[in-house]
């Protein structure tokens, strides 16, 4: 079987698969097959393609298949626009999913509750556009799942939300499934906590419910006393979200403006700041980091491959100040911690692979018992 009959029976069973397999299977372009006489494919390309044109868009939210606009409007991205709002939300085959993220006015969401459907008043009430009067509605709905999206609305008191989770736990206790999945696999959680103003994002540091702990803990603006918090919180999920870096690929971007570059050189996460150092767009001359938190030049592996005590490049500079991350928070790994005094760190480079070898010809290839030059001149091999 080739590849492109397994493309194939991947989107003849309506199974996902990225966008650039359908194109390297296909041998067409993303544009071409969003045109496609087979509307299997048209959904693939609906399902995989996020950032595509509104054009495109539009085209997918027209089609005559139910299934190719359910694809178009699975995720918030790339959306419905404007003035096609009003049809998506008629539309039985798509308006469960849009009526989880598209604004909703008054008449909307009137329309939307008065169909009585359970997917449709769940979806509703996982809407970060609710109003404070849609919220209130809501409150009396006998859900579990509904009972949770509201209680993760912006606009729900404390004591509201407390008195919501207690009837889904009372629920939960006496057997109820639903109630189960409402409280361990909802599929909302309150995003707007990260755009709230930090004096009120901190009320909800010790917050009862851990579904708004993660989303705090998620933000990089908190306070020291908050990241101690946070790294103890009994709750796995807050302390992995705590501890992992930010997205390196803006970085990493060629393409990445001058302004931008000197940003992220001296952003507080090592993993961000040293990719930004290895731009291949940055000058030489502007490639050491600066900083509190910054790593010399000469401390840092010279190639691309070459490694320090066992690391890879991108994490020199968090064990440069003693597994030291941004925030103040340490990120060790086991049994990998640098030797004690090693001051300055001087890297200790891996013998260069084959093609290295190749492309400096000098090189002899290493055999059993011998011993072949370092990566970086001037630097020692690893025995």
């Amino acid at each position: 079987m080739t590849r492109a009959d397994f493309v194939r029976q991947l989107v003849d069973i309506e199974a996902r698969i990225d966008i650039a397999g359908l194109e390297e299977a296909s041998g067409e372009p993303r544009t071409a097959l969003a045109a496609a006489r087979d509307p299997k494919l048209r959904a693939a390309v609906a399902g995989a393609w996020y950032d595509r044109p509104v054009t495109v868009q539009i085209a997918l939210l027209a089609d005559p298949d139910p299934r190719v606009r359910a694809a178009a409007t699975v995720h918030p991205r790339p959306g419905v626009p404007p003035d096609w709002r009003e049809r998506r939300v008629a539309d039985p085959a798509v308006r469960v999913k849009v009526a989880a993220y598209v604004p909703l006015t008054a008449d909307r969401f009137t329309d939307l509750m008065r169909t009585e459907d359970e997917e449709i008043r769940r979806a509703v009430a996982g809407n970060p556009h609710l109003s404070a009067d849609m919220a209130a509605r809501l409150l009396d709905v006998d859900d579990p799942l509904v009972r949770v999206a509201v209680a993760h609305s912006r606009h729900v008191a404390a004591d509201t939300r407390n008195r919501l989770y207690a009837l889904v736990e009372a629920e939960r206790d006496a057997g109820d499934i639903d109630a189960r999945v409402a409280l361990n696999w909802s599929s909302t959680e309150p995003s707007w906590l990260r755009e709230a103003p930090l004096d009120e994002r901190m009320t909800y540091l010790n917050c009862p419910q851990p579904v708004f702990r993660p989303v705090l803990a998620s933000c990089r603006d908190l306070p020291e006393e908050a990241w101690r918090l946070l790294d103890d919180d009994p709750d796995l999920k807050v302390r992995r979200t705590a501890v992992l870096p930010p997205p390196r690929g803006v970085a990493r971007h060629p393409r990445a403006a001058d302004a931008l570059l000197d940003q992220l050189l001296s952003d507080p996460t090592p993993d961000v700041a040293d990719a930004a150092a290895a731009n291949s767009a940055l000058p030489p001359a502007r490639s050491t980091r600066r900083g509190r938190r910054t790593v010399p030049q000469r401390h840092l592996p010279c190639a691309p491959g070459a490694w320090a005590h066992g690391f890879p490049r991108e994490r020199v500079s968090a064990f440069r100040v003693r597994g030291q991350t941004a925030m103040g928070r340490v990120r060790t790994a086991p049994g990998r911690e640098p030797p004690r005094g090693a001051e300055p760190w001087e890297p200790r480079c891996r013998p260069p692979c084959r093609e290295e070898q190749q492309e400096r010809p000098g090189t002899k290839p290493r055999r059993s018992g011998g011993a072949a030059r370092p990566c970086c001149p001037g630097v020692p091999a690893v025995p």
